[in-house]
């Protein structure tokens, strides 16, 4: 014997999973009021939750990190990171932090974002008597004396001869490591009398 009186079904997700619809005699619905004037069969579907890593870079240095993407709940992500050459990992930050390895597990939306330093490099300049030689960017400014400044890794340095009143370049040698990045880098000028 069936009942005319209306059974509203309820869905109740489990932690980590989300209600996607009813199937069979509920079908097409977010809600299931059945009427049991008859046999009837119901199913309720449920997914599992998705959330979004997101990894992002920070600092004066270079690098990447892998790890980024949509995962579904519970699920252990290891976020790896790598330094380009002239920078060096410093730590983490967001979901992970300090120095050490970075699993995150998805419960939520998370982000982590590894922060990498620009390794600094040492250009040493002398300048003999007569005048003296100033860099761009800013740092060196060396006159009769040999001097250094750290620049970071990469950056390019222009330096200028600037003589004296009376004096006239006579000799500027530079040696440097590798073209277009600041590896390690030597000047010598040497001002006579004009």
């Amino acid at each position: 014997d069936f009942s005319t009186t209306p059974v509203v079904l309820t869905e109740a997700p489990a932690t980590g999973w989300q209600f996607a619809g009813w199937m069979g005699d509920c079908s097409g619905g977010m809600t299931c009021s059945l009427d049991l004037t008859g046999h009837k069969a119901v199913t309720a579907a449920f997914t599992r939750q998705q959330f979004a890593l997101t990894t992002a870079t920070a600092g004066t240095g270079h690098g990447t990190v892998t790890g980024a993407g949509t995962y579904a709940y519970g699920t252990q992500v290891t976020v790896t990171e790598s330094a380009a050459t002239g920078s060096t990992f410093t730590g983490w930050s967001g979901a992970c932090s300090n120095m050490g390895p970075c699993v995150v597990t998805m419960t939520q939306a998370r982000s982590v974002t590894a922060t990498f330093t620009a390794i600094p490099e040492t250009l040493t300049v002398t300048a003999g008597a007569g005048g003296k030689i100033v860099s761009t960017p800013a740092g060196v400014s060396c006159g009769a004396a040999t001097c250094a400044h750290d620049f970071d890794y990469g950056t390019p340095v222009k330096l200028t001869a600037v003589p004296d009143a009376g004096h006239v370049l006579e000799l500027a040698r530079l040696e440097r490591a590798q073209d277009f990045r600041l590896l390690a880098c030597v000047t010598t000028l040497a001002l006579a009398a004009a």
